[in-house]
């Protein structure tokens, strides 16, 4: 069985016609014989093409890949987006350097044993201005540092700070800093001190019950002074500063406030790339349009349309727009999240909206393509009681499939195409008549109607195939009751077309051939499309050769 793409092929054959004429044998179905006799040169009966073709040879390579096939054998389309992906959390949600600091007023007391002053202040990691909160946090990086002065003129003397807060999770020791006071001589100078922790490896966890609120962190210092003989050089302080900077988190528990990005895609719907006009009204539940997100960031994330709209270059308004809830309502809709406990994970959403006004719009207009730009916004309702869970790596993934089955009516389908076209000058001289007989048995529910024209390299015509009104090729097969819907019967037709030399002279200098059909299922009724319909055609061309 020959296959190749019945769009081309067929408007191919008068070429070949002429290319093939030294070809005496004619299959059994070309029979000529009842043609009127001319009084000419020898005839030449020439069997051009015996060709048979299924669904899938209406379609380019490169568009297999959206065919699909039911249970039944149903043949459906699939156009899928770009699988769409956000940035890492980490890329838009950070934990911003902080500052802190504190000034304590010393009073010591003349003693012949050391003596421990214990001092405690706490500092905000999130103004409360932010609508942000930290309840915990695992640091991969970041550094504690510690800086300040004090004017103790003490021999020896040293602080150690602690943050009760910040846990290493595999000592589970609290972060501390050991500094050295000593003021040797007991000199009225200042003594600096600084210090830095790494926070890779430790845990923040906050306790508003315990550190004085949400977000504050606490830091408790014990100052220790070894009695000396220096002077009295009261009153003393100690000033201290601190800065947690470079931070970056693998886990965050909390509210990290808002944000929003944007998921983009044209999806091509090249089913109709050909198509100059017409309507496609599909049956119940043929149109399938789905949303699916694998979301790993644990927060509330509502979805907005902001754009969602076909396209078509040649049906006006040539654009409009896709209601997901009807054309009063907004076109958003919530995804799920993970919980608390089901951080790391990818939570798998799909949402239905097959009951939009697809079909109506694919009623009106036979579109090309799919425009969406959707917003995600992450904590939209403003509520900073929920807590959020996210990764470092978490990410929201985001897929369209738009699925047309093919179970339709079409109401003057029209498609056109072009392709190359070459007749020989010197062929042509030898060629009195040319005659063609299609002999063609159609498998399929759609009627086929065809016109070709003949043009110049600028696309001037020239000539056409086909002068009556009639220019329909076949009729459809007959469809059986539903609910299958099934061609029970394949249709045939033979037609003869006859180009006489005064017409071949007309089209000697075409370059190129433009071909329009047009399609209707029979009787403009509802049917569907099965991946065993087929459409055949034998194809003979009987020339007059002038000798």
């Amino acid at each position: 069985m020959k296959k190749m793409r019945f769009k081309r092929s067929f408007l191919l054959l008068f070429t070949f016609a002429i290319l093939l004429f030294s070809c005496s044998k004619i299959m059994d179905d070309l029979d000529f014989n009842k043609f009127a006799q001319i009084d000419w040169s020898p005839e030449y009966a020439i069997p051009l093409v015996y060709s048979e073709f299924a669904i899938k040879d209406f379609f380019s390579e490169e568009n297999q890949k959206f065919i699909k096939t039911d249970d039944n054998g149903l043949i459906s389309l699939v156009y899928q987006s770009k699988n769409l992906s956000s940035d890492r959390a980490e890329g838009y949600f950070f934990l911003d350097d902080r500052h802190f600091g504190h000034t304590f007023p010393l009073l010591i007391f003349p003693s012949v044993n050391p003596d421990t002053i214990t001092m405690e202040f706490s500092f905000t990691f999130y103004s409360s201005s932010e609508s942000k909160r930290i309840d915990s946090v695992f640091f991969k990086a970041g550094a504690f540092s510690i800086f300040g002065k004090t004017n103790l003129n003490k021999e020896k003397a040293s602080m150690k700070l602690t943050s009760p807060d910040i846990i290493n999770v595999q000592t589970n020791d609290q972060l501390s800093i050991d500094l050295v006071l000593d003021n040797p001589g007991g000199q009225q100078d200042w003594v600096n001190f600084s210090a830095n922790e790494s926070l890779k490896d430790y845990k923040l966890s906050i306790d508003p019950l315990l550190s004085g609120g949400k977000n504050r962190i606490r830091v408790i210092s014990q100052l220790v002074i070894q009695p000396d003989s220096n002077p009295d050089l009261s009153p003393y302080e100690i000033e201290i500063n601190g800065d947690m900077t470079n931070m970056e988190y693998l886990d965050f528990y909390g509210h990290i406030g808002y944000y929003d990005f944007n998921l983009v895609d044209t999806v091509e719907i090249s089913v109709f790339n050909n198509s100059l006009g017409g309507a496609v009204g599909f049956g119940h539940d043929a149109l399938l349009f789905v949303v699916e997100t694998y979301n790993e960031v644990g927060v509330p994330i509502t979805i907005e349309a902001q754009t969602l709209q076909v396209y078509s270059p040649f049906t006006a308004p040539y654009y409009k727009d896709i209601y997901l809830f009807g054309q009063s309502q907004p076109n958003m809709f919530e995804i799920l999240s993970p919980t608390p406990a089901e951080i790391g994970k990818s939570i798998y959403t799909r949402l239905d909206f097959s009951n939009t006004n697809f079909p109506e719009v694919f009623l009106s207009m036979a579109p090309r393509k799919l425009y969406y730009d959707f917003k995600a916004n992450i904590n939209l309702s403003g509520d900073t009681t929920l807590q959020n869970v996210l990764q470092d790596t978490s990410k929201l993934r985001f897929q369209t499939t738009l699925e047309l089955k093919l179970y339709f009516e079409i109401a003057k389908l029209s498609i056109q195409d072009t392709v190359d076209f070459e007749m020989s000058t010197a062929t042509l001289s030898t060629i009195d008549y040319l005659i063609c007989r299609v002999n063609a048995y159609n498998g399929f529910p759609l009627n086929a109607g065809l016109q070709i024209y003949f043009t110049d390299s600028k696309y001037n015509i020239l000539d056409s195939l086909i002068y009556d009104n009639d220019i329909r090729i076949i009729e459809g097969g007959k469809v059986g009751l539903p609910p299958k819907l099934k061609v029970e019967k394949p249709s045939h037709k033979t037609t003869d077309i006859v180009l006489y030399d005064s017409r071949l002279e007309r089209i000697i200098n075409a370059e190129k051939l433009i071909i329009k059909a047009e399609l209707s299922t029979t009787n403009g009724d509802l049917a569907k499309i099965y991946d065993d319909y087929a459409f055949k055609i034998k194809v003979g061309a009987k020339t007059g050769i002038n000798l």
